[in-house]
C-alpha cells in the first residue's frame, strides 16, 4: 500500500520508507514568470536533493540521469528561452546542506530508457526517434529478407511485423 500522505502547511508529501533507491521523479512547477523559473527549480531540487541524501540514498547528476526539463512559457518567454539555452550544455547552480554547491543539467528534451520527453510536451521528438529505429531496422532487413523471393510473402510480412513494427510501436499505449 502506498505510504499516507502527509501535510506540512503548504507541502503535502509521501513520508519515505522501506525504499532502495530513488528513480523517475517529476515534479512540476509553474512559477508566475519568467524570471521564477530557475530560482524555483533551484531551491526545490535543493530541498529534494537532500531528502533522498537524508534517506540514506544518492540522486546521479551526471548529464542524462538527474536533469531539469524547462520552458518557459508567457511574456519574455522566447528572449528567456533563448538566453538559457544559447549553450550546448547548461547548469543550474544548487546548494545541498550535506554537499554544498553542486550543478543540475538543465534540458528542453528527456531522453528516458525508451521514451523522449519534449519540455514543449508534444510528441514530435519521440516520433521522430521511432520512426529513425524502425527506419534502421528496415534498411538492414531490406535486401536479406524482404526482397528475398525465397521466403513466402506471408513470412516477409510476419518478420518485418515483428522487427520493424515493434520498434515503432514500443511502448505506443503509454501515448493514449
Amino acid at each position: 500500500s502506498a505510504p499516507p500522505l502527509l501535510s506540512k502547511g503548504t507541502v503535502v508529501y509521501n513520508e519515505l520508507n522501506d525504499i532502495d533507491y530513488v528513480d523517475d521523479v517529476v515534479i512540476t512547477l509553474l512559477p508566475v514568470d519568467c524570471e521564477a523559473v530557475l530560482p524555483s527549480i533551484s531551491a526545490c531540487f535543493a530541498i529534494c536533493y537532500d531528502v533522498v541524501i537524508s534517506h540514506g540514498l544518492f540522486l546521479n547528476l551526471k548529464p542524462g540521469k538527474s536533469e531539469a526539463l524547462v520552458q518557459c512559457y508567457g511574456q519574455g518567454s522566447r528572449l528567456h528561452n533563448i538566453q538559457l539555452f544559447h549553450k550546448s550544455n547548461c547548469f543550474l547552480p544548487f546548494h545541498s546542506k550535506f554537499y554544498g554547491p553542486l550543478l543540475l543539467h538543465i534540458v528542453q528534451e528527456y531522453q528516458h530508457p525508451g521514451s523522449v520527453t519534449s519540455a514543449r510536451s508534444h510528441m514530435a521528438p519521440e516520433v521522430r526517434k521511432r520512426a529513425g529505429c524502425a527506419s534502421a531496422v528496415l534498411h538492414k532487413i531490406r535486401k536479406p529478407l524482404i526482397a528475398n523471393r525465397d521466403f513466402s510473402h506471408k513470412q516477409r510480412i510476419y518478420t518485418s511485423n515483428t522487427l520493424v513494427l515493434s520498434r515503432l510501436r514500443y511502448g505506443c499505449a503509454a501515448w493514449t
